[in-house]
């Protein structure tokens, strides 16, 4: 996590990814585990490591805080 919110009775966490493989990602929120009711990326095409286009923010919105949320069976999403 490298950023993190309250608001509206949600908590909303920014989770920094960063590709570590030397192909193009694309993004998929079905792999995201926990239970968050809201999933997004900043982009959703990853470029391979060490490109300007490496890395994305994840913006995950869930009614508990993270660390709860992250224990919890994934139906929110």
């Amino acid at each position: 996590p490298v950023g993190a919110w309250t608001g509206f009775n949600h908590y909303i966490t920014a989770v920094l990814i960063v590709n570590q493989t030397p192909v193009f990602l694309q993004f998929d929120a079905t792999k995201v585990r926990g239970n968050f009711t809201h999933i997004t990326a900043q982009h959703i095409n990853i470029g391979p490591k060490g490109s300007l286009e490496d890395r994305t923010t994840l913006y995950l919105i869930s009614d508990v805080p993270f660390a709860d949320a992250l224990l919890e069976d994934s139906y929110g999403f």
